[in-house]
């Protein structure tokens, strides 16, 4: 019974002491305000329900406003905190600034977690801590979580950290200047176009990095240096020096490179998808590589070019470095299943297949082409993965097969013409003397009809002769 009495009257001691460190000031009845010990602290005595716990020179202004303690702080607006620090003032409702020195919180509903220097401007807007990081009276429910000399000018707006990229100069911090504006971090990187209107391209996103700007609608740069998505909905994922101004358009990274057409790809150095739809990788060499028209696909790779199709890397195709053809990878360890091939057959399925001219539905009608249907060689030769693809080796390998066929057959015909010749050989003697013969009876035969003619010129002359004698003999 002693024991107990002697707990009931300690508890009585530690409760005496407690009340004793506060002091009560003025209040309305019912909700007294309480004034902790310290130096300096006032609660203004026309408020209901505010605290000052401790520390010194601290104020509490109006009702329901606490500060826990440190110097020189200020809650100035109903429901406002102050947790500690030095110099904090929450001067709106519902305000808070949990510690630090030198922060300020202006609307209601704000909040500076700590650090110095700091401002939360904005309704529900947020500041973490850090230094000289801002969130203005033009970013409702905007936050900086931290990092130095930030600021977030737009409701909705978002800055992770980071800093100025030259600290003794303000106009290289992070800025998100646009609603729903986000920097990870970084220097000098602006989510936003920063023009008077603060709704105009939202969405905007910064990651990280250095200079970096998305001023695009819905515009992202994920990091690196000198980067510009201006285009809305455009990309720019890092490297340096890159620019998506295109609506849609994607720099995944490298340097110099610019996607300036709707939807164009531009990858690699100084790769330029200037057109609509285009797409661009460029190698390292330092040359610009533009396309000249919409929906064009350019690809510069001075080291060559492979395509394989399987997963070990056996098949495919090859455009070799300088080269202006592709070749198909054809490793004969890579083909099983192998068989002769008749080329005088191939020959002559080939020879029974239309071969036409014609042109492509997609091609101006100008333009011509030449070769046989897929269907027809598919009949033909029953090669290719389908009936509507003509392969390039399979066209190849019947053209090969074919010349292959021609050979024979020009064999065959000098075999014949070898015969020919040597029977011919061997009947030469008898030839040569009939053809000697024959020769000497028209040598004769044309001795004969010589003389004749002479003859026969000499009897007419005679008779001319005696005709004119008689004629003149009767004229006498």
């Amino acid at each position: 019974m002693r024991g107990r009495m002697m707990v009931v009257v300690g508890c009585l001691l530690v409760i005496t002491s407690v009340v004793g460190m506060y002091s009560t000031v003025s209040a309305s009845a019912g909700c007294a305000n309480v004034l902790q010990q310290g130096s300096g602290n006032t609660v203004t005595a026309t408020v209901d329900c505010a605290t000052v716990s401790g520390g010194k020179t601290n104020s509490a202004t109006a009702n329901f406003t606490t500060i826990s303690g440190g110097e020189a702080n200020s809650a100035g607006q109903t429901y406002a905190t102050v947790g500690g620090g030095q110099g904090n003032q929450a001067m709106n409702f519902y305000t808070t600034v949990a510690g630090g020195s030198g922060n300020f919180v202006a609307a209601d509903h704000a909040t500076v977690g700590g650090g110095g220097a700091n401002s939360a401007e904005g309704v529900y807007a947020t500041v973490g801590g850090g230094y000289l990081n801002s969130a203005t009276d033009s970013a409702n429910y905007a936050t900086v979580s931290g990092g130095n000399n930030n600021v977030a000018l737009a409701d909705f707006a978002t800055i992770g950290g980071g800093g100025p990229s030259d600290t003794n100069n303000a106009a290289t911090r992070n800025r998100a200047t646009d609603a729903y504006g986000t920097i990870g971090g970084g220097g000098n990187n602006q989510a936003g176009n920063g023009g008077a209107s603060t709704t105009d391209v939202p969405y905007t996103t910064v990651g990280g990095g250095q200079h970096n700007t998305a001023s695009g609608n819905s515009s992202t740069v994920g990091g690196g240096l000198i980067n510009t998505a201006s285009g809305g909905y455009a990309t720019v994922a890092g490297g340096r020096s890159n620019v998506a101004n295109g609506g849609y358009a994607t720099v995944p990274g490298g340097y110099a490179n610019s996607a300036s057409g709707l939807y164009s790809f531009a990858a690699g150095r100084q790769a330029k998808a200037t057109q609509q739809g285009s797409f661009v990788w460029a190698d390292s060499t330092a040359a610009n590589l533009t396309t000249t028209v919409a929906n064009q696909f350019l690809a510069r790779a001075s080291g060559g070019t492979k395509f394989f199709t399987n997963a070990a890397g056996t098949t495919g195709v090859e455009l070799p470095a300088g080269g202006g053809a592709w070749s198909s990878l054809s490793d004969k360890n890579s083909k099983a299943n192998f068989a002769a091939v008749d080329g005088q057959a191939v020959l002559a399925k080939l020879a029974s297949i239309p071969v036409e001219l014609w042109n492509y539905k997609s091609q101006d009608a100008s333009i011509h082409h030449i070769g046989p249907m897929a269907q027809d060689f598919a009949a033909a030769f029953g090669v290719g993965e389908d009936n509507t693809h003509i392969s390039t080796v399979d066209a190849d390998g019947v053209a090969l097969a074919a010349i292959q066929g021609l050979y024979q057959e020009n064999q065959q015909l000098k075999a014949r013409l070898a015969s020919v010749e040597q029977a011919q050989q061997h009947s030469a003697p008898a030839r040569s003397m009939n053809a000697a013969s024959a020769g000497l009876f028209l040598s004769w035969s044309v001795v004969m009809l010589i003389i004749a003619s002479l003859a026969l010129l000499l009897v007419a002359g005679l008779a001319l002769a005696w005709m004119r004698l008689r004629r003149f003999s009767s004229a006498a």
